[in-house]
């Protein structure tokens, strides 16, 4: 156990007293919205790093955002899957939803990432828009031969996966 920490006015920071393992357990309650997990780093420093271990990860972006919120959601998922694939801290289940179609590139580097570090449960749905030829939507069977394809990484740690692109 760390030393108790004072807080202003004299109360005992009862907190920072509390293990890794047990702050962890109160990140998964969190893990509704990657956003929050990250924003606990603010708290103290002894949370700065911690999110990086959190075993639940759900980055799930809202339909209805601006074009600009979906860029922002984007590089967001892209820079907590770096941060998470730098520590080397595996997750228990990761759930990634994305609107805006990254690239295929980025795509794939998500998906390598989120496979390498994934030890249960993985869904992955990234959003592609459709398909138009001079402001006509293509039909369905020919807009699934154009949709963007991802090559799944070989993994023998995902226990359950669910992907759509």
């Amino acid at each position: 156990m760390m030393p108790s920490a004072t807080c202003d006015g004299g109360a005992t920071d009862h907190i920072s007293e509390l293990s890794d393992d047990l702050l962890l357990h109160v990140l998964s309650f969190l893990s509704h919205n990657a956003r929050d997990v990250v924003r606990t780093s603010a708290l103290s420093t002894r949370w700065r790093s911690l999110w990086t271990r959190a075993p639940v990860l759900r980055l799930m972006n809202k339909a209805g955002g601006t074009d600009a919120d979906d860029v922002r959601f984007n590089d967001f998922v892209h820079s907590v899957l770096g941060r998470r694939a730098y520590c080397g801290a595996d997750v228990d289940m990761l759930d990634l939803h994305a609107w805006l179609w990254p690239g295929k590139s980025r795509a794939g580097v998500w998906l390598r990432r989120a496979m390498r570090h994934t030890v249960g449960s993985l869904e992955f749905e990234l959003y592609t828009p459709p398909l138009t030829v001079k402001r006509m939507t293509m039909p369905e069977y020919l807009a699934d031969r154009l949709r963007p394809r991802l090559d799944l990484p070989t993994t023998t740690r995902v226990t359950k996966m669910f992907s759509r692109a």
